[in-house]
């Protein structure tokens, strides 16, 4: 009876082990499993919509079949995705009705109702566009957060002092984000078309797999750029994250060393949506850096004006900051040469 009990207390604890792994890949994308998973689902939603313009050509028809096996992949697995995210989450009807839970809902019950002919392929094929595109979005919203949370912990990719706080964590716009995503679904459509067009004809798959790699560098491109360009402001300083296809480019400004930081949102599109650029301007030989299409530019520049003042108010100056760093640098030094010196000894 006891071996009973502790069997089930073991299989109750493999149970919770996985669905706490499976509530970190999910709601916390920025890890390893969950990146993998957020790159899988978005590929899918990218060649789905790519095929939505492919399925109204008359010179596809014998092609249909195929899309709508893909639309019925594609639907199982965010269905799985969905009910995995109800099973895992700490608390499952506040998810159901969240607008995150909404959107994940709203993607896969088009299908269901095409199937039973509540709605006409027309009608489906345009509600799956847009709640798609939403989907993406959620997507992207999921990581983006996740990045911010995980970067006020873990000070981002940049070498921090010992009393260096994150305070606010600057990202670019979405609808940035969904304009960027234009030539990589323009691109695969046009690689699936010539593909499908031509029958797999040699230089047809050549001409696909050529647009296709396009595709891939838009999609990769334009995900680094929204969602690992960032500005960290810490309470010493401001630090720029530029991330590449190959490698990341950091600038830190100290406060004292600005001289002036202005917000610049003209436009139709930058002021309708609220993004516009950075500009900050220093008295160093480097001279100005810029950072464009933040989201809430007015106030992102008006958070580093504070604590330039305050950094100003507190007569520090320039080198304050470089000071610490090197004593920083020099202190673990003397502790690596303490360590040596420890180990010669024996």
């Amino acid at each position: 009876m006891q071996f009973s009990d502790n069997s089930e207390k073991i299989e109750s604890m493999k149970i919770e082990h996985i669905r706490e792994k499976c509530r970190e890949t999910l709601f916390t994308p920025i890890h390893l499993w969950g990146r993998i998973i957020s790159t899988l689902i978005a590929i899918i939603i990218i060649l789905s919509i790519a095929l939505i313009p492919l399925y109204f050509i008359p010179q596809l028809e014998w092609a249909k079949p195929w899309f709508l096996l893909f639309e019925v992949i594609a639907v199982i697995v965010f269905s799985i995705e969905y009910l995995l995210r109800i099973w895992s989450s700490k608390k499952p009807i506040k998810y159901i009705f969240s607008w995150l839970g909404i959107i994940d809902l709203a993607v896969i019950i088009p299908f269901y109702l095409q199937l039973i002919g509540m709605i006409t392929d027309a009608q489906y094929f345009l509600l799956l566009l847009i709640l798609q595109i939403l989907k993406l979005g959620r997507i992207y919203y999921s990581e983006r957060t996740s990045t911010v949370n995980i970067a006020k912990k873990s000070h981002g990719t940049f070498h921090s002092m010992d009393d260096e706080v994150i305070e606010q964590v600057a990202q670019k716009h979405p609808i940035v984000f969904f304009i960027a995503l234009i030539p990589p679904l323009i691109s695969t459509s046009l690689a699936l078309f010539i593909l499908l067009i031509f029958k797999g004809a040699p230089l047809a798959i050549a001409f696909s797999v050529l647009f296709l790699i396009f595709s891939v560098l838009f999609f990769i491109k334009a995900w680094l750029d929204f969602h690992y360009d960032v500005i960290y402001i810490t309470n010493h300083r401001v630090i720029l994250q530029n991330r590449q296809l190959l490698g990341t480019r950091i600038n830190d400004i100290v406060y004292e060393a600005i001289t002036n930081i202005r917000p610049d949102n003209t436009g139709i599109l930058n002021f309708f949506f609220g993004f516009g650029d950075i500009q900050i301007e220093t008295a160093a030989s480097s001279g100005n850096r810029t950072f464009t299409d933040v989201s809430n530019p007015h106030k992102v520049v008006e958070y580093i004006s504070n604590n330039r003042q305050k950094a100003l108010a507190s007569g520090g100056s320039p080198s304050m900051y470089k000071k610490k760093r090197l004593k920083k640098e020099k202190n673990g030094r003397s502790k690596i040469m303490d360590i040596i010196d420890s180990v010669e000894e024996k």
